[in-house]
């Protein structure tokens, strides 16, 4: 059952995004830590309450809905070339409107989500 409180706080989605955006590299350090600055609060009171980027959730959450739920779709496994980017532009876009409309609606929703 998922959490309406912290609709993304799934293993699929959290292992996504520690291992893209956390995990360092060979020789350089993880996307993440070269860009802490986009690391902020929504919380004017909590600002040591950091919240991931959306385009980071959004791209998750676009990989796990297009290319992974997509892949068994017809039942059998898509090769590489069969997918289309326009499409996981749409569920990347679709996770940007949810978010933005979590944000409109409730501020400290918002932010439970994105902590």
């Amino acid at each position: 059952m998922i959490n309406g409180a912290e609709p993304f706080n799934r293993p699929l989605i959290t292992q996504i995004i520690a291992t893209i955006f956390f995990k360092p590299g060979r020789s350089r350090p993880s996307i993440a830590a070269q860009h802490t600055s986009r690391f902020r609060s929504s919380v004017h009171l909590a600002p040591h309450e950091l919240e991931i980027p959306e385009p980071m959730l959004a791209l998750a959450c676009a990989l796990v809905c297009f290319l992974a739920l997509a892949d068994w779709t017809s039942g059998m496994c898509k090769e590489a070339s069969d997918y289309n980017i326009t499409e996981a532009e749409k569920e990347y876009k679709k996770v940007l409107s949810f978010l933005d409309r979590v944000k409109k609606a409730s501020l400290q929703m918002y932010h439970q989500v994105m902590h």
